[in-house]
């Protein structure tokens, strides 16, 4: 029976080519654009997902609000001055690092070799907030001092042809915060160069406290950074956005009028 169905079925589709092939690549075609979407909602969903504490990590967005013509607009950065503040206000955060860079390149100069690479300035807590895979040196350490510099492993090959180079120093000569340091930058680790499906990129991590040097602000209405916070895992998320907004209001109430 199942043979006699098999036949009729080849022999109406051999009957009408035209049409057999339209309905075929038709239903190729939708299979394909379903498999792709699947595997793009899973490649979306899957940033940022390796970090082991995910579950009580969370950015501090910004909210800009305009006159009353204009709608709120939610953006992703604060300034500097945000993460300080809110750690000593809110007692359900454990820890915090501010994040700037990512699309900021500078050349690094190291063994007779000059890289076009992408910076990224940290908090000395980052490691203690994201997971990213130090190879070489110690994650409490790492960024302690304020002439740290992290390598990925790529760079560090690309500069050194090792990953054992903590203790080298590089140079950023035209980077001000090199010129008012006094100190060389000391190579104090390698980390794996971060995953494909990372939001945060670099090839370099420095501290905040270089960047600092030639940049500190104190506005509360700037948003150029991110800020990152590591919440107690019972903290009741709705009353955190208040007490923000508490700290916010004390702190900022001068520069907003």
């Amino acid at each position: 029976m199942l043979n006699n169905y098999v036949k009729t079925a080849i022999r109406h589709a051999w009957h009408n080519k035209l049409y057999s092939f339209i309905n075929v690549s038709g239903l190729a075609i939708a299979i394909a654009c379903v498999l792709l979407a699947v595997l793009f909602i899973k490649d979306e969903n899957s940033f940022d997902r390796f970090h082991e504490k995910k579950a009580n990590l969370f950015r501090v967005t910004t909210t800009l609000t305009g006159n009353k013509e204009e709608k709120k607009k939610m953006v992703g950065g604060t300034g500097q001055v945000q993460g300080p503040a809110f750690k000593e206000g809110v007692p359900e955060i454990q820890d915090y690092a501010r994040l700037l860079g990512g699309d900021i390149y500078g050349d690094i100069a190291a063994n007779e070799k000059i890289l076009n690479l992408r910076m990224l300035f940290v908090d000395e807590s980052f490691f203690n907030i994201f997971s990213f895979d130090l190879l070489k040196g110690n994650r409490q350490t790492a960024l302690k001092e304020i002439n740290s510099v992290v390598l990925t492993e790529s760079t560090a090959l690309k500069l050194f042809n090792s990953i054992d180079v903590v203790g080298k120093t590089i140079q950023v000569d035209a980077d001000p915060s090199a010129k008012r340091l006094g100190k060389p930058l000391i190579i104090s680790g390698v980390v794996k160069d971060p995953p494909n499906n990372s939001s945060i990129r670099f090839d370099a991590l420095f501290t905040l406290k270089f960047m600092q040097l030639s940049f500190e602000d104190n506005a509360w209405l700037n948003q150029y950074l991110g800020t990152f916070v590591l919440l107690h895992p019972k903290a009741d998320i709705k009353v955190v956005t208040s007490k923000f907004d508490e700290v916010f209001a004390a702190h900022a109430k001068e520069q907003v009028a």
